[in-house]
């Protein structure tokens, strides 16, 4: 029951936020706190990422640096301390 209440708060926010758009990014009312979506897979690619918590409501992603391959989710979260570039893989939860 909480989980089912918990992804309609996050629907209810991106909601707010982001209107009918399936994926985007936009600044919340908090200074440097971001609310990032996507309801579609996005294949490995290259991106950086600054210095950052990430932390993600729903679906995942798994990261590449090197020979180190990490995955992220509503159960672990990932810590960037400095600005990093790696290979990203995005699995989308519609």
């Amino acid at each position: 029951m909480r989980d089912c209440m918990y992804i309609q708060q996050l629907y209810e926010i991106r909601s707010k936020l982001a209107g009918t758009r399936p994926q985007g990014v936009e600044q919340t009312h908090i200074p440097s706190v971001r609310f990032f979506w996507g309801e579609q897979h996005v294949a490995r690619t290259l991106l950086v990422y600054p210095a950052s918590i990430v932390i993600i409501g729903q679906g995942s992603k798994t990261g590449y640096l090197g020979e180190l391959t990490f995955h992220y989710n509503e159960d672990n979260y990932l810590v960037v301390a400095l600005p990093t570039p790696f290979e990203c893989e995005t699995f989308a939860t519609p």
